[in-house]
């Protein structure tokens, strides 16, 4: 699923992230409609915008969790 492999690209990342180098990152690693599922973690308010022009996810334990399961 698309929000999980954005979830782990962002592990890799310092957060708060730069959406458009997430959005960079994934399209390299092939993830299709990267922008409407983006848009729609937005919309839905799971990945926020914070100062600067940074984003985040809004529960970092979930993110957490999704990390630690898939090196289990």
């Amino acid at each position: 699923d698309v929000e999980e492999a954005l979830r782990l690209l962002t592990t890799h990342m310092k957060e708060p992230f730069k959406l458009p180098r997430l959005i960079e990152v994934a399209e390299h690693r092939g993830l299709d409609m990267v922008h409407s599922k983006i848009n729609r973690l937005l919309v839905k308010g799971t990945m926020v915008g914070v100062a600067d022009g940074l984003f985040l996810w809004a529960n970092g334990s979930e993110k957490e969790s999704l990390v630690e399961s898939k090196f289990q």
